[in-house]
């Protein structure tokens, strides 16, 4: 169970797990939610009082004249069926669940989403959707979500595409202003429409000596100086870059990142 700088557990907040959980950096989980199973929450969400998020779910079906908990036990004490009882759900940043709402096994809700109250999530939600009902639908958004094919720090329409491992809150912004960047940790995300792309650009620099900034199968180095990295495309890439950030240190802000664009 991982929780994250500044996150925070209401009161009766259930959490359990027999595999792994990560509660993200400023994630509040108000009174009287449940989280149980393998489930992963992003940074700056909210999830309001009573929800529920569990990556696994009772058996009444598998041997439907056997009791609900014989069945349960059944799956439990099988390898096989065991292997495939947990299907995790996945809350990504800067989501807002309401109250009573209910996420269920297997669902991805996508950077920026609300899910209203009394809702149930049964199927993966589009970044910046709203949502609402049993089972919930989208019936608007928050914005147009249109990765670019550039970014910059200091522009605010930018930042839902520097999606998810850097310091996005107003009081980092204000902090990250004054250094030249986003902070960012060792696993960041951007989407840019990488449509035709052949390689990705990039000025940021490091804040614990030279460390190297991974995509796909390429590599760059990033010294603590500011630092222009061209980086190929990996094959087949889509509109969310993965970078993970090779280095010793383990604290948690290991870059300072400006801008980034595709070409």
């Amino acid at each position: 169970l991982r929780l994250e700088r500044g996150a925070y557990l209401g009161r009766h907040v259930e959490v359990a797990t027999h595999s792994s959980m990560r509660i993200g950096q400023y994630s509040s989980i108000q009174d009287f939610s449940v989280v149980v199973g393998s489930v992963d929450i992003g940074a700056y969400c909210l999830v309001s009082y009573g929800v529920m998020l569990t990556s696994g779910v009772h058996y009444h079906k598998l041997r439907p004249h056997w009791l609900i908990r014989d069945q349960d036990e059944l799956v439990r004490d099988d390898r096989d069926l065991a292997s495939a009882h947990e299907r995790p759900i996945r809350i990504e940043d800067d989501c807002w669940l309401g109250a009573h709402s209910v996420v269920m096994p297997g669902v991805c809700v996508a950077k920026g989403c609300v899910v209203g109250a009394n809702s149930v999530v049964t199927r993966d939600l589009p970044p910046y959707s709203i949502a609402v009902g049993a089972p919930a639908t989208v019936v608007s958004t928050r914005l147009e979500f249109r990765p670019p094919t550039n970014l910059r720090f200091d522009r605010d329409e930018d930042l839902p595409y520097f999606y998810a491992g850097f310091g996005v809150g107003r009081r980092d912004r204000v902090r990250g202003a004054a250094s030249g960047g986003h902070f960012a940790g060792k696993s960041i995300s951007l989407a840019l429409n990488c449509r035709n792309a052949s390689t990705f650009h990039a000025k940021l620099r490091s804040l614990v000596g030279d460390i190297r900034l991974l995509l796909g199968g390429d590599v760059a180095n990033v010294s603590q100086t500011w630092t222009k990295v061209e980086i190929q495309m990996p094959p087949g890439a889509n509109d969310r870059l993965l970078f993970e950030v090779e280095t010793a240190s383990k604290i948690d802000e290991l870059i300072v990142f400006e801008c980034a664009w595709v070409v």
